[in-house]
């Protein structure tokens, strides 16, 4: 094993009386536009590492043909970032640079609260200069969901849920949503909306792949791929077993967020290892 460090509906409508029966007309809704509060870690999308950065990104540049403007506030990088032009709503930022760096700092939580802060400042002060906003879409599923629901913005909240939600104090602190009105949870599987269907789940949608970064090869290298970053809810683990049970070579790419879990289930097999920066 080698080791490596919505759409919009559009209404049709057929016209019997002076027109052919066969014609449509197609009327398209007015544009919305929605506040996506990205999180302060990485640029969107990200340089390397970071699947929510990516999704998010995947998402927004379907948005023009969608008829959806938005708001991105996410991290200064972002507008440096060679694929930036293809971003066609506002960007806005508070911290210059990804937070990724303190993210296992004690106070990871402080940094996340400051961005989320700002978003709303950012937000009001934009709705009190006659921007109208449709909805707020908080991929922060912790203080994102916490400030919606304390802030008491007067537009509806989505929260994506992109991480776990099955241990006791995520439970408790999410039960807090329970009956709140205008603020509703988007899910990433339905095992993850089973751990806690008391939420108000509006709908699971799972994780995109855009298929033009993953070009279709009918020659194949005879190993496996694990990526995702290295801890016990991503199983790492369990491919290691399949792989030692098939004969195969295991790659594994991703950050090891669990070093422990690393040096007692995935590194007593690892026979090669590249560390890299960035």
């Amino acid at each position: 094993m080698v080791a490596h460090s919505h759409s919009v509906p559009v209404q049709i409508n057929m016209e019997r009386e002076g027109k052919d029966a066969t014609s449509l007309e197609v009327e398209r809704p007015p544009r919305i536009k929605v506040a996506v509060c990205a999180t302060p870690w990485l640029s969107v999308p990200p340089s390397s590492y970071g699947g929510t950065e990516a999704l998010i990104y995947d998402s927004l540049v379907n948005f023009h043909e969608q008829n959806v403007d938005y708001l991105l506030f996410t991290v200064g990088e972002t507008r440096k970032n060679p694929t930036a032009e293809k971003l066609t709503g506002q960007i806005s930022y508070h911290y210059e640079r990804g937070q990724y760096d303190y993210i296992r700092n004690p106070d990871a939580l402080f940094r996340e609260a400051v961005h989320t802060i700002h978003f709303y400042k950012e937000l009001e002060a934009r709705i009190k200069n006659g921007e109208r906003f449709s909805l707020v879409h908080q991929h922060q599923m912790f203080i994102g969901g916490l400030l919606a629901f304390g802030h008491r913005i007067n537009l509806p909240h989505l929260v994506t849920m992109h991480g776990p939600i099955e241990d006791e104090l995520t439970r408790d602190f999410l039960s807090s949503f329970e009956g709140e009105p205008g603020i509703y949870f988007a899910a990433i599987s339905e095992n993850q909306r089973r751990h806690f269907p008391e939420l108000p789940w509006i709908r699971t949608v799972y994780n995109g792949v855009n298929p033009e970064m993953f070009p279709l090869s009918e020659d194949k290298m005879d190993f496996l791929l694990n990526i995702g970053r290295i801890n016990p809810d991503k199983g790492q683990a369990h491919a290691v077993e399949v792989a030692r049970t098939l004969g195969k070579t295991l790659i594994v790419a991703g950050n090891i967020e669990d070093q422990r879990y690393f040096d007692d289930q995935i590194a007593p097999y690892v026979t090669g290892r590249a560390d890299l920066a960035g």
